[in-house]
């Protein structure tokens, strides 16, 4: 491959990036949303299907986020390691091939879901009351 190749698809699988965490936001603010509105108002089956779909529909973007996250760091090395000179250009002084890569963004997601599922909890049990 070519730097340019190299550039095109790190370039690429990072809006990819944005665009799957994006959604996973999306997903997560709607479901917030609903519970905030219409919470209180479901029958336990409907919470538990809702809830149920809800994670479904979260688990796709943040784990394509995260496998993305992790291709785009294996293709800088990648190119680092094959076009020092250009990749240097590109990635800019603060990329080092030595340095530790750990991604936080599923631990993220998976406190943001969590704290969803409390949230609606909570909104339930504010209701009986």
């Amino acid at each position: 491959m070519s730097p340019n190749n190299y550039m095109e698809i790190i370039q690429l699988t990072e809006d990819a990036v944005g665009f799957h965490s994006m959604n996973a936001i999306a997903i997560l603010f709607a479901y917030v949303t609903a519970m905030y509105i219409a919470g209180k108002n479901l029958s336990k089956f409907q919470l538990i299907l809702i809830s149920v779909l809800y994670t479904f529909f979260y688990i796709a973007p943040s784990f394509t986020t995260a496998g993305n996250l992790d291709r785009v760091a294996r293709m800088q090395l990648d190119f680092f390691t094959n076009f020092p000179t250009e990749a240097s250009a590109f990635l800019g002084p603060g990329f080092s091939p030595e340095g530790f890569y750990f991604n936080p963004l599923l631990i993220a997601f998976f406190l943001a879901w969590l704290a969803s599922i409390f949230f609606m909890l909570d909104i339930r049990r504010r209701a009986k009351k």
